[in-house]
């Protein structure tokens, strides 16, 4: 999972990622990732309209997405 968000900085791909919240609510969240860490990732949240940060330990997965997907947004 942590290859597919550091490859999508290099590649400028999407990712969607489920992520559970600090009060325990599972979530799908559009993202492109701008930075990452070792306990997390900054990356803009197209849900929220917002640069975000987003802890490992709670990033349940992560998919890429797809070209075509992306020429939508």
């Amino acid at each position: 999972m942590k290859n597919i968000l550091a490859n999508s900085i290099y590649n400028r791909n999407l990712v969607d990622i489920y992520y559970l919240s600090g009060t325990g609510v599972i979530s799908t969240r559009r993202i492109r990732v701008l930075t990452t860490s070792t306990t997390s990732i900054s990356a803009y949240c197209f849900l929220r309209k917002a640069k975000r940060t987003f802890r490992y330990d709670n990033i349940l997965a992560a998919t890429p997405v797809h070209e075509r997907e992306q020429d939508v947004i």
